[in-house]
């Protein structure tokens, strides 16, 4: 329940018969605010493409429970925060890129590495229990694959010797 109105009406009788009755009144009020989970996680760098598709992206949906009634949650304002030192100004490309949508903020491209993209979460209850959530991920460095070197029998460091791989092959 939202908002509710309780009437309870008592009453007492002695052993001669003589009665009183008076009526309790309680209001529930919910004064609760509803709880708001970001469901965010750090990510690696990646250059989105420039056609703003879902194709190359990210997304991370709030979510938000209350004991009481449904929920209504949004996020905004929202902001890249660049790694410190980086003075870059005039190159947009490396720049993060999001979009938001309802509960939903989509990561078209990252950024550098090191950059914080923050966030707002807000939940609103039927009855207008509001609170807002702060979120944030952090742009980590892509690893780099190490490519694996191809064993041609001539002592790659395995532990047989150079001549066993010729022999063997």
């Amino acid at each position: 329940p939202q908002e509710e109105v309780i009437t309870r009406t008592w009453t007492g009788t002695d052993d001669c018969g003589n009665s009183s009755s008076c009526a309790q009144v309680v209001t529930v009020v919910d004064t609760t605010p509803p709880e708001v989970q970001c469901n965010a996680y750090d990510i690696t760098e990646f250059d989105g493409d420039d056609d703003d598709d879902d194709d190359d992206s990210v997304s991370f949906t709030a979510t938000a429970t209350d004991l009481c009634s449904d929920v209504r949650i949004k996020v905004g304002w929202i902001v890249c925060v660049p790694p410190p030192g980086d003075d870059d100004d005039d190159d947009d490309d490396d720049d993060c890129k999001v979009r938001a949508y309802g509960a939903t903020i989509t990561v078209l491209d990252s950024g550098d590495p090191g950059t914080v993209i923050n966030w707002t979460a807000k939940a609103t209850d039927d009855c207008g229990n509001i609170v807002a959530v702060n979120c944030s991920v952090t742009v980590l460095e892509a690893e780099e694959e190490e490519e694996e070197e191809e064993d041609h029998g001539h002592g790659s460091g395995h532990d047989k010797p150079w001549w066993w791989h010729w022999r063997h092959w």
